[in-house]
């Protein structure tokens, strides 16, 4: 009889060396020096800056002259009214009577929601008076003044789809609060890491922005307009090709968000976001996969082998020099999207993230996902 725990030391190995593979391969982008380009103004495209907002009053009022601000040569504001119950039409018609390059529109309340903001959205796309659109959600800020500059560069070379970096604010500096910016950070090293090896698989509507032309190429959200999610990751993973994908992480490109304040909120969140990953291609279906099985089960193998006398230490020690190389190409992450004050909190937001993963996961299988609503963004 073949004994257990060499099959499962050489098993946990493995899956330790292959999640480590994974992590040179998307993360060895955050090693480079992010490019800052120099442009001429009149070589910066018009930009069409596209809001969609359901009950997001506050957030509008607070976050809307933050892109008003913005230094940029031609570019107009669409602010859309997504069947809002509060003040939120109110709120966007001020901003349309108080600046000339803002315009409101209003969509009507639907009774199918499954398809969550894509109606809106569209309607948005249809009206933009530019090719050149940027997406940014209603409780999101760009950080700088230079955003929409920083993100136009982008569309350099004739890109049709701009990857920008959606970070969240540091709130009371909770163990929920850091559990949600290891995440986002860990989320953007993969997707910007994929499409520097040219195999983009998504992008964050936080922060994102694409051609007109290519919009209608890809028919629009109607490949996934029954999913009350995907209006970001889906559309980038059908319309992004080896050529036509641009990545922006310069720290002046960032835009930043007020993150979810409960375990609850959290988990409904991931959940809509989760809900879509069964309609990406394939292959990426099978390396996102294949990835999360990497990251938990090592951990569960390691369990079962610290009752071997044999294979206990050989096991934890495998473990901390993953920790090690994993924790460096982090760190790197880390500085790329100035998280650095993660890095002493690593092991335990990795342990908490995986478990939350694998829960979420469990849940989104077994039970049904709400549609988009004001506080599902």
């Amino acid at each position: 009889m073949i004994a257990l725990e060499p099959v499962v030391f050489y098993i946990c190995t493995g899956f330790i060396f292959i999640n480590c593979c994974f992590y040179v391969y998307f993360g060895g982008f955050c090693f480079r020096k992010a490019k800052i380009k120099e442009f001429h103004k009149s070589a910066l495209p018009p930009l069409s800056i596209l809001v969609c907002a359901r009950n997001e009053a506050q957030n509008l009022a607070a976050n809307v002259p933050f892109l008003l601000k913005q230094k940029y040569p031609e570019f107009e504001i669409l602010l859309v009214n997504d069947g809002s119950t509060d003040e939120t039409a109110a709120v966007i018609d001020a901003f349309s009577a108080t600046n000339p390059n803002v315009r409101a529109l209003h969509t009507k309340a639907k009774a199918d929601t499954r398809s969550g903001k894509k109606q809106a959205l569209s309607t948005a796309i249809a009206a933009a008076r530019h090719e050149h659109l940027l997406f940014m959600d209603a409780d999101c800020r760009p950080r700088t003044t230079h955003w929409a500059q920083e993100m136009a560069q982008g569309f350099d070379t004739g890109k049709q789809i701009v990857l920008g970096y959606g970070s969240y604010a540091t709130v009371n500096n909770t163990l929920l609060n850091k559990i949600i910016r290891f995440e986002t950070l860990l989320t953007a090293m993969q997707y910007f890491g994929y499409a520097k090896r040219k195999n983009a698989y998504m992008g964050v509507g936080r922060n994102l922005g694409y051609t007109k032309t290519l919009f209608y190429a890809q028919n629009g959200f109607s490949a996934h307009n029954d999913a009350p999610s995907g209006d970001d990751d889906l559309f980038v993973n059908a319309a992004a090709t080896v050529t036509n994908v641009s990545c922006v992480y310069t720290t002046q490109s960032f835009s930043v968000s007020m993150p979810k304040t409960t375990w609850t909120d959290w988990f409904l969140q991931k959940r809509r976001h989760i809900s879509v990953a069964d309609r990406y291609k394939k292959r990426h279906q099978l390396s996102l996969g294949l990835f999360y099985i990497s990251q938990f089960l090592p951990y569960i193998l390691v369990i079962f082998l610290l009752f071997s006398p044999v294979f206990s230490r050989i096991s934890l020690s495998i473990l901390l020099v993953r920790y090690l190389f994993v924790g460096f190409i982090m760190y790197a992450g880390m500085k790329r999207f100035q998280e650095k004050n993660l890095i002493y909190w690593f092991p335990v937001l990795e342990i908490i993230l995986v478990l939350s993963q694998l829960s979420i996961f469990i849940l989104s299988i077994t039970t049904r996902v709400t549609p988009w609503k004001s506080n599902q963004t």
